[in-house]
């Protein structure tokens, strides 16, 4: 009885790590300008296809991590954790020392953007897909 259009779908979330850290562990040498290019088509994807999407709290705003869900977890408010300071964050050159609560992150705007045209468009998340 499961319908594909009710899946939950997620890039990332506190049980296996952040996208962003994904991203950065798979293409090592690449530059910020790519893998923002990369999380853009992957939240696209995420978007214009079957399933609910989920944004885990603070992939709007760039966060990486290390990798992993132990260190996957960090607030959007300003940290003091070690392990979190040294975290780059996609995006921006802000670190976990300052709050992160930027409307004009370049990901928070895509994925304002993606919700907006997906409201505005509902076949877009519950019209066929078919794969070509």
């Amino acid at each position: 009885k499961a319908n594909a259009y009710e899946q939950v779908t997620f890039l990332g979330n506190h049980d296996m790590g952040r996208f962003g850290a994904f991203l950065k562990q798979d293409r090592p040498q690449a530059g910020e300008r790519e893998l923002l290019d990369r999380y853009r088509l992957a939240n696209e994807l995420m978007f214009l296809s079957r399933g609910n999407p989920v944004i885990y709290s603070g992939d709007e705003q760039g966060f990486t991590g290390a990798g992993g869900d132990k260190d996957a977890r960090q607030p959007l408010f300003a940290s003091r954790t070690a392990d979190y300071l040294d975290d780059d964050q996609l995006g921006t050159e802000r670190t976990h020392a300052s709050d992160a609560y930027d409307p004009e992150h370049p990901l928070y705007q895509q994925i304002s953007a993606l919700a907006k045209l997906t409201r505005g468009h509902p076949a877009l998340r519950d019209g066929v897909q078919s794969a070509r």
